[in-house]
């Protein structure tokens, strides 16, 4: 693995956890970040690159670019250290960590109506 790789790696993760609530699940082909049991996106780490698979993407694409879309992933690519945006990074944990209260509250109110029609 390449040096600038490892770098923009631990980058990644110091600017995610900085978010209180942001927990790291290793895999055996890649790292996850959850905030409240929804994963806001993964690492995956391969020779020369970096993906990030950002689950929340479909829910924030106007305000990001990314390099490939599908109906609900969004995938940002990290090919040379120069790829690498801070401020990418922080503003997507930002709008993901909105997106998963939003969509926990949803799925609360939606539990307690069926509990209330049964």
């Amino acid at each position: 693995m390449q040096e600038w790789i490892e770098r923009t790696v631990e980058s990644i993760e110091e600017i995610t956890l900085s978010f209180d609530g942001v927990k790291k699940y290793y895999n055996s082909k890649h790292i996850t970040f959850k905030f409240e049991n929804q994963a806001l996106f993964y690492i995956k780490i391969d020779k020369n690159q970096i993906t990030l698979g950002c689950h929340k993407g479909y829910m924030l694409e106007d305000r990001f670019s990314f390099d490939y879309a599908s109906k609900y992933m969004r995938h940002r690519y990290i090919n040379t250290q120069n790829d690498f945006d801070k401020k990418f990074i922080r503003e997507y944990v930002e709008g993901a960590i909105g997106c998963s209260i939003e969509l926990n509250e949803k799925n609360r109110i939606r539990a307690s109506l069926r509990r209330r029609n049964q």
